[in-house]
């Protein structure tokens, strides 16, 4: 097993915990794939530097590096065909390049469970971003949005909030 996929939204929200040691979902479910699957991130670092640039404190900076050093947090060779980018970013418009959202999609497709956890709605529906937040709660709640559905249908990848993936893998 390689690990679930993190994107830093949900890092940001642990990096919370560390500093206030108020426990929360993402705390606990931090806490089971610590003892279970681990995470997993890229091979070029694009990930590590994008929780490091979101979540830019001393404390998460060595909560990271020791569980690399743990083998916690596992490097994946990534990628995925060409063809689902194309239809990723074409038909569904989901930002590949930008902010390296698509490298968390080509780490969740090579690394098992393929659970990528975040809170944004990129991963769901790109068009719903200027949406009102029932809406975007809607569409997370329910598996909905064009880049979700894509996902899982065609590359196996479950898009899941911190609190459905709690529920999902078991802790």
């Amino acid at each position: 097993m390689s690990g679930v996929v993190v994107d830093a939204n949900v890092a940001c929200e642990f990096l919370r915990f560390l500093l206030t040691e108020e426990e929360n979902q993402v705390s606990l479910l931090f806490e089971c794939l610590e003892s279970s699957m681990g995470f997993a991130i890229d091979e070029g670092g694009a990930l590590q530097h994008q929780w490091f640039e979101s979540c830019n404190n001393i404390a998460f900076h060595g909560w990271f590096l020791e569980r690399v050093k743990n083998g916690v947090i596992r490097v994946v060779k990534e990628g995925i065909p060409n063809q689902h980018r194309k239809h990723l970013r074409n038909n569904c418009g989901f930002p590949y390049s930008s902010r390296h959202e698509g490298k968390y999609v080509e780490v969740a497709y090579c690394a098992s469970p393929h659970v990528l956890v975040t809170n944004d709605i990129d991963f769901w529906e790109p068009t719903a971003k200027k949406d009102d937040s029932a809406r975007k709660e809607y569409l997370k709640k329910k598996g909905k949005g064009s880049v979700a559905t894509y996902l899982y249908a065609e590359l196996g990848i479950r898009v899941l909030t911190p609190t459905q993936a709690f529920s999902h893998l078991g802790c």
